[in-house]
């Protein structure tokens, strides 16, 4: 299994390789999801990938956030510097970026961010059909979820990255607006702001009731690796070069057998840990055990142990292979012909003399060859053909110049691509072509139950779960179009069943909060309506999915007024409701009373209280304020209104002043992300 290891500055790179990375991820100056990483300036960029290369480490880079419209060019200029240097893959969340990725270049190798919530087999498909070469599985998986992602994965000809160690966001990534909701800093473009750390209170709990354990799978190994498990990411671009050093001498060595586990554990223990490690997710034991923060005697640790992990990462790691052919023939120049990095060349020494006392021997030349300490080559294969009685003056000196002309081979291919890199600053991509639409916006419902919708005029799509959607399609007295509400954790098969059961119920239109569900809805012949939960930003995005059938789709919600655009498919905006800041496996407030007498209710470090919606599998955590921009404007066809727990009379007032454009004032409202964006 590849041991992965994160890299946000040049030490921690050295660090990484250094102490036994097979391969590294880190960003750009732009488009990647840790802004607030040090990263690299794009001179230092391409050095730190032909660094890799030099070294014989894969370097896999990050693009994995969502573009705007506006920033189409420059991502795309950032993968034509990525093809020019010959990276091994670029992370990639936004489907629309990895669509022109793909058509332009074609070599490049896609990796799927795990941003991507592509979190069941459908979903690979999905992606392995539109060019994936990799999939970054969920942080939240299970084992026995992890050999199902695996396993299709292996019928697609896709490979697997799975997170072994490191911090874990409390929502699914991909799904969280927290950070971008309280002051504009997207998780979804690269800037979180980190909110499950700040003091979030559940009844009864420790007061940091999102804050979640580090993870440390480091004796799950031969599990993953019997899942089928075929990279192992160590997260921690944000963290310290002796964070990298430790964790990945801890996974390089545990991979190969070299030390006890128990051993490994308290390094990393020594060097991160909030109160602890968790496995919680991957054996599927959910709850309190889980949380923990950074705690005062953890700091004391990392701190006394610290200085003696420099010892790891001090000298290069040999992993470069070089082949050598010795040919000394007495009273000709002795002539070395090597190869590395796939290229061979010939070198030539002084003149071969006849030995006066002791002659060159094979195994003498061999050993003398092979000392490349101190960099990071190593002698693989070895052939000579020495003349009997030939002596070898300055065998040593002609190793080190063969090592110099390997180095060099890299280093012409960096300086070339350095003289042209200002080539790759100023790619001109068009947006995707856009239709507006002339006459008034469609007013689009979603609700928990048939109830809150029926006998409400003025509503011309509903949404509604399963057996509502069923009832409101049997009882309703409108043309209001009904779309099926599909869960956005549910499985595959969960998915399937739904569909099949609301097909012979009449409902021939699904609502898709999740990537797989696109596929298994257009294989049941359904109508397809994207929701805002699969991140669509830009109009190429939104021609992505119109390609596989999606008839409309409401934008993120974290785009502002002005970046809202028409498309060749309908688009709505969020126009109402309270937004779904975090979806979560682990409930926050297990960390308190837990299920029994539960208040739904999980109060911030601001007094603002905000709700805790369970389905008893996964929980969504909503807003306090609800968004509401009822005088809104703009490039986009629909109004997407969410209702959670108002009545029928509130929805009917809500979809008035909607269809009026009379703003209804209110303390818990707020226009945020519509009028602001995000950064």
């Amino acid at each position: 299994m590849e041991v992965l290891s994160p890299v946000g500055n040049k030490e921690s790179l050295l660090a990484a390789i250094r102490c036994g990375a097979d391969a590294v991820y880190f960003g750009m100056p732009k488009f990647n999801a840790r802004q607030n990483a040090e990263n690299f300036s794009y001179k230092d960029f391409i050095n730190a990938v032909f660094i890799c290369r030099k070294s014989g480490v894969k370097c896999y880079i990050t693009l994995n956030v969502l573009i705007k419209n506006s920033e189409i060019s420059q991502a795309i200029s950032c993968a034509a510097l990525c093809e020019k240097c010959g990276v091994d893959g670029v992370i990639v969340q936004d489907l629309g970026l990895a669509a022109l990725i793909k058509e332009r270049f074609p070599g490049l190798s896609l990796h799927a961010s795990t941003q991507t919530t592509a979190n069941t087999p459908a979903a690979l498909k999905l992606l392995a059909a539109h060019g994936f070469s990799r999939v970054v599985l969920p942080r939240e998986a299970s084992l026995r979820q992890i050999k199902n992602l695996c396993a299709a994965a292996k019928k697609l000809n896709i490979s697997t990255e799975v997170f072994v160690h490191g911090a874990l966001c409390m929502s699914v990534s991909g799904q969280c607006l927290m950070s971008a909701s309280l002051g504009g800093r997207s998780a979804n473009r690269g800037l979180c702001a980190g909110p499950c750390r700040l003091p979030h209170t559940a009844p009864g709990g420790t007061g940091y009731d999102l804050s979640l354990k580090d993870l440390c799978l480091i004796d799950r190994l031969k599990l993953l690796k019997d899942a089928g498990v075929d990279s192992l990411k160590i997260e921690g671009r944000l963290k310290s070069p002796e964070y990298v050093a430790a964790a990945t001498k801890s996974y390089r060595e545990a991979v190969d057998g070299l030390t006890p586990n128990n051993d490994l554990r308290d390094i990393l223990f020594g060097v991160f840990s909030r109160s602890g490690f968790t496995d919680g997710y991957f054996e599927n034991h959910i709850g309190k055990d889980m949380f923990g923060v950074r705690s005062d005697d953890d700091k004391k640790l990392t701190a006394k142990i610290k200085n003696s992990i420099h010892e790891f990462y001090r000298l290069p790691r040999q992993k470069v292979p070089v082949d050598m052919r010795l040919v000394a023939k007495i009273g000709k120049p002795a002539e070395l012909t090597c190869t590395a990095y796939g290229k061979e060349f010939t070198l030539f020494g002084e003149v071969v003399d006849r030995a006066q006392n002791a002659p060159t021997t094979i195994e003498y030349a061999k050993s003398l060859l092979s000392r490349t300490g101190g960099t990071v080559y190593y002698l693989r294969d070895f052939e000579a053909d020495i003349a009997d009685g030939a002596f070898c003056p300055s065998l040593k000196a002609l190793k080190c110049k063969a090592l110099e002309c390997a180095e060099a081979i890299i280093d012409k291919q960096k300086e070339q691509v350095l003289a042209q890199a200002k080539e790759f600053e100023n790619i001109d991509i068009t947006n995707a072509p856009a239709s507006k639409k002339e006459g008034a916006k469609k007013i689009v419902a979603q609700a928990k139950t048939a109830r809150q919708l029926l006998g409400v005029k003025g509503i011309d799509t509903v949404i509604l779960p399963p057996a509502q959607a069923v009832l409101y399609n049997q009882q309703k007295q409108n043309d209001a179009a009904v779309l099926v509400l599909l869960d956005r954790a549910a499985d595959d098969t969960e998915i399937e069943n739904t569909l099949k059961t609301v097909k012979e119920n009449g409902i021939d239109t699904a609502f898709c909060t999740a990537l797989g569900q696109i596929e298994i809805a257009k294989k049941q012949g359904f109508k397809i309506v994207a929701a805002h939960t699969l991140n669509i930003f830009n109009s190429h995005t939104l021609e992505f999915f119109a390609k596989e059938g999606v008839s409309a789709a409401v934008l993120s919600a974290e785009l502002k007024k002005s970046e809202l655009f028409y498309g060749s498919i309908p688009t709505a905006v969020f126009a109402y409701g309270r937004l779904p800041l975090m979806l979560c496996r682990n409930c926050p407030l297990k960390n308190g009373k837990g299920c029994k007498d539960c208040t739904h209710t999980l109060t911030d470090r601001k007094g603002e209280k905000l709700t805790v919606d369970c389905d008893g599998v996964y929980v969504e955590i909503l807003s306090s304020k609800i968004t509401d921009i009822a005088d809104c404007e703009g490039n986009f066809d629909a109004l997407f209104l969410k209702f959670y727990d108002e009545d029928k009379k509130q929805v009917a007032a809500v979809v008035n002043s909607y269809l009026t454009g009379n703003f209804i004032s209110g303390e818990n409202k707020t226009r945020w992300l519509y009028k602001n964006g995000v950064l």
